[in-house]
């Protein structure tokens, strides 16, 4: 997977969006035959109240309710009350979207993939999408959304940088650390993510070389309920 596309994607699966990347459109150009037209490089959907759940009420001392992580970034515009379906591009450069992305016909796709969670008037979304970059109904919010290094001539679309993302992964990372050090995450972008923040990069080089004030498992549970990033041993 592109690398870029991979960041995309992480940040979105923080942000408890189920996602499709990749996702290849094909078009039929003459009677029985068919070609690539392109790809939806991110399709992501979010279901109201969407948050990571971690049981708890077995450990002395933690709540008998679990806990939960729900952290959202509102630069999303995620509708608490509906799913909210992102269609997505993602370039290394500039954070727009191509003229792929923009065919009526691939945004009906799309919409057509998502199937009864998405908006039945096909037709109205695709306009107001271009025309807006966001659609909303009863059911659901449709949101076109360009992630890159840098924003450029801004579309009627969210633009969301990659610094935005990265900064955004920490925060979360460190606000909930207590919790998230004990995951096992398969994903890579997320995964070296937190590969990082475990091996504490960006604390001047001396104190991580001899192992700072803190080592061991406490330090990190006490960091993390200050609102700090742990040190690590």
């Amino acid at each position: 997977m592109d690398p870029a596309v991979a960041l995309a994607q992480a940040y979105l699966y923080a942000n408890q969006y189920f996602t499709v990347t990749e996702y290849p459109i094909v078009e039929a150009f003459a009677p029985g035959r068919f070609r690539s037209a392109t790809d939806i490089d991110v399709i992501a959907v979010r279901f109201p109240e969407a948050a990571r759940f971690v049981p708890g009420g077995e450990a002395e001392g933690e709540p008998p309710g679990g806990v939960l992580v729900g952290d959202l970034d509102p630069r999303l515009r995620a509708p608490q009350d509906r799913v909210h379906i992102v269609i997505a591009e993602v370039k290394e450069g500039q954070a727009e979207l191509n003229r792929g992305g923009r065919d009526p016909r691939v945004l009906e796709a799309v919409l057509r993939r998502v199937g009864r969670y998405g908006p039945s008037d096909h037709a109205t979304t695709i306009e107001h999408l271009l025309r807006h970059g966001v659609h909303d109904t009863p059911q659901a919010r449709v949101s076109m959304v360009a992630f890159g290094t840098y924003r450029g001539d801004r579309g009627p679309y969210t633009t969301i940088t990659f610094a935005r993302v990265i900064r955004w992964l920490r925060r979360l990372a460190r606000g909930h650390w207590d919790v998230l050090q004990n995951a096992q995450f398969k994903d890579p972008a997320l995964a070296f993510l937190m590969l990082l923040e475990k091996s504490g990069f960006d604390r001047p080089e001396a104190e991580h070389e001899h192992g700072g004030e803190h080592g061991g498992g406490q330090s990190h549970r006490r960091g993390a309920a200050r609102g700090r990033r742990p040190r690590h041993g």
